[in-house]
């Protein structure tokens, strides 16, 4: 016969494994399936819960946050990953990367980029965003994402 089984409490299976327990969710948008799964590792690892997003894809690389001026998945995140050269930016087709940054922006929420020296658009030094040089660190990503969450805390 078979007991009941009792609900674990994700603050005490974290701390259990030695995470450390936040209750703030990061959208990752990057195009590249094992970038966006290593860096979503990371962001998990480091205590965060990550929506991981592609960004446009084919057939006609749009996105709905482009066309409605927002996004649900934004919706339910702290901040916001994007790395500036997604699917649309390579076929130069939809909504480009610098659009969706944009998007972001008027949101209000914390954004890193991730970027490099080939992006056509990067966010200038004043602008309300960390930049990130593509293919991070765990430790230059997780560096870039707290800090843009403490400024939002201390916002709130």
């Amino acid at each position: 016969m078979w007991g009941r089984s009792a609900l674990l409490d994700p603050v005490d299976v974290a701390d259990a494994l030695g995470y450390a327990c936040r209750d703030e969710r990061v959208l990752l948008v990057e195009a590249n399936a094992r970038a966006r799964d290593r860096m979503g590792g990371w962001l998990e690892a480091g205590g965060y819960d990550v929506i991981a997003c592609p960004g446009p894809s084919a057939p006609s690389y749009g996105c709905v946050g482009s066309h409605h001026g927002r996004c649900a998945l934004m919706d339910g995140a702290d901040v916001v990953v994007l790395d500036l050269h997604l699917a649309s930016d390579t076929v130069g087709e939809g909504a480009p990367a610098w659009e969706l940054m944009l998007m972001y922006a008027r949101s209000g929420k914390p954004i890193v980029v991730i970027t490099d020296e080939r992006d056509p658009v990067v966010p200038t030094a004043d602008a309300p965003t960390a930049v990130i040089h593509r293919f991070p660190t765990r430790e230059a990503l997780l560096a870039a994402v707290g800090p843009s969450l403490s400024t939002r805390r201390e916002d709130r």
